[in-house]
């Protein structure tokens, strides 16, 4: 077992304020501390993952990988629930990709919550819409948008859960407000 112990001995006057620590309590704590930062590790890569291979570069079937088969997506631009699957997901990345074929995602910033099994990503995304999305037709502009996902990891570091808070492109809010309307 490999612990982060100081070599040197420390002379502490024990009191109920500060108990006596065993070696053993400090290398469970230590190896504790370093399996949360490899968890971390692990999600901070599945996240990047899903942004700069899957979206960036359609390689959906990684999704197979990182994503839980019974993935839930709640996209709240549009979504008043959440649902989907893994095959769904699947499925809206490559109707994505074929709209916006030049579609390119970048992460500014990824924040794990501390003590939990969710990160915070940033992201920006720019494309230009060639081809229809949903019933919207293709525009031929060049539309950038960005938004932030929570992403929700199970106990096997597979994404879970995506809660999308985004700005819809300037495209995609026209059509479907006009037809709203």
């Amino acid at each position: 077992m490999f612990c982060y112990i100081k070599a040197a001995p420390v002379s502490v006057r024990r009191t109920s304020a500060f108990p006596a620590f065993s070696r053993q309590a400090l290398c469970v704590r230590a190896e504790a501390g370093r399996a949360g930062s490899e968890r971390r590790s692990l999600i901070v890569q599945r996240a990047r993952q899903l942004y700069e291979d899957v979206w960036s570069q359609g390689r959906v079937l990684l999704l197979d990988s990182i994503m839980a088969e019974d993935h839930q997506q709640l996209d709240r631009v549009w979504q008043a629930t959440a649902g989907g699957s893994r095959r769904r997901m699947k499925r809206g990345v490559l109707a994505y990709r074929a709209a916006y074929p030049d579609i390119k995602f970048t992460i500014p910033t990824i924040a794990p919550v501390e003590g939990d099994n969710q990160v915070f990503v940033h992201w920006e995304a720019a494309g230009t819409n060639l081809g229809n999305i949903r019933e919207q037709p293709p525009t031929g502009k060049r539309v950038e948008f960005a938004g932030i996902s929570l992403l929700s990891f199970n106990d096997a570091g597979e994404i879970a859960k995506t809660m999308v808070f985004r700005q819809a492109p300037a495209d995609e809010m026209a059509y479907f407000l006009s037809t709203r309307i």
